[in-house]
């Protein structure tokens, strides 16, 4: 496989066929980048003007019927879900769209992309389920007995945690690569769930190092993007943290306005370009795995004719090659004499 190749064709895939970047930002609703900033303070007011503010503030919250509390969890949750099953489809229309634009496709419209997709929705979610099963399983088997051992040695066996996770981070990392081939063999080759899973192994074992370097590429391509991206809303949330830290309440609330104003002006910014990186990703990984499995691209091609498919060569296969031994030389044959001696 050429990953240069893929990379590029990625590129121009999306560049072509720009529906993907709004398909993209659907895919983009359904990565869990939580984040919740549960850091409580502790720093005390005891005689500064924000004491009466909080215990005002604290008086309000516990003055709210506890009805209404559910109502706005159960709000969250549906919220979240929503945004799940939005970033599936998505995610399931990118991998649809790069597929049939590979297969030569001229031309992807949106609602038609989405509504092909989802004859695939109820695999993809079945294997998503599987899968969270399974890790909480393991994640049970493993941090409990931690848990129970720490209590037991006063905190000493939490230590622990930290190798443990240590081990598990890689692991994650290779059981994200595999099920990534197994959701684009879904599509691609249009398998059910369990060929799904069966035929991504078949593709990660074979092809364990391409893989690794495909996932080591885009995931840098996508983490520098990020915090490029990232970086205007860390300088934006600066200022009102400095104007806490002055303990001057104008300007607590002014700088919270302008901070609110500035996020709502840089909103689209971000869903654009989560869009593109969402379609960028997907690109090269739906790509990644047709070379990988002898699948070469229509596109472009007039119709009815067939892509040559140049023949596999790895790394591995250079350090293996044998030369072909050196043919034997011709033997010419005796001139012919005219008049034989007998």
């Amino acid at each position: 496989m050429d990953i240069g190749e893929v990379l590029v064709s990625a590129w121009k895939t999306i560049w072509k066929h720009k529906v993907l970047w709004l398909v993209g930002i659907l895919a983009s609703f359904g990565r869990g980048g939580g984040g919740g900033n549960g850091g409580s303070s502790s720093y005390q007011y005891s005689n500064g003007e924000y004491s009466g503010q909080f215990n005002q503030f604290q008086r309000m919250i516990e003055s709210v019927p506890g009805w209404v509390w559910i109502l706005l969890i159960i709000a969250l949750v549906l919220l979240l879900v929503a945004f799940a099953v939005i970033g599936l489809i998505g995610r399931i229309s990118l991998i649809k769209g790069v597929n049939d634009v590979e297969e030569g496709a001229e031309k992807l419209h949106f609602f038609s992309l989405l509504k092909s997709s989802l004859r695939y929705f109820w695999r993809f979610f079945l294997q998503g389920l599987l899968v969270l099963v399974v890790i909480l399983v393991l994640m049970a088997a493993i941090f409990v007995p931690l848990i129970f051992l720490g209590v037991i040695t006063m905190g000493i066996g939490l230590l622990l945690l930290i190798p443990v996770m240590c081990c598990l981070m890689p692991l994650f990392i290779v059981l994200g690569l595999y099920l990534q081939q197994c959701q684009t063999a879904m599509v691609v080759e249009d398998v059910g769930l369990m060929d799904g899973f069966r035929r991504g192994w078949e593709v990660t074992k074979k092809n364990p190092g391409w893989i690794l370097l495909t996932g080591l590429i885009l995931g840098t391509i996508d983490v520098v993007i990020s915090l490029v991206v990232s970086l205007p809303i860390i300088i934006l949330v600066l200022p009102p943290i400095l104007a806490v830290a002055s303990r001057q309440q104008e300007l607590v609330y002014g700088s919270l306005a302008v901070v609110g104003l500035l996020c709502c002006l840089y909103l689209p910014v971000l869903l654009l370009v989560s869009g593109i990186l969402e379609a960028y990703t997907a690109a090269g990984w739906t790509i990644a795995f047709r070379r990988l499995t002898g699948r070469a691209s229509k596109a472009g091609m007039p119709a009815g004719a067939t892509p040559a498919v140049p023949p596999s060569f790895t790394p591995l296969d250079a350090m293996t090659y044998e030369s072909p031994a050196p043919a034997a030389p011709a033997v010419e044959p005796p001139p012919f004499d005219d008049n034989p001696q007998v």
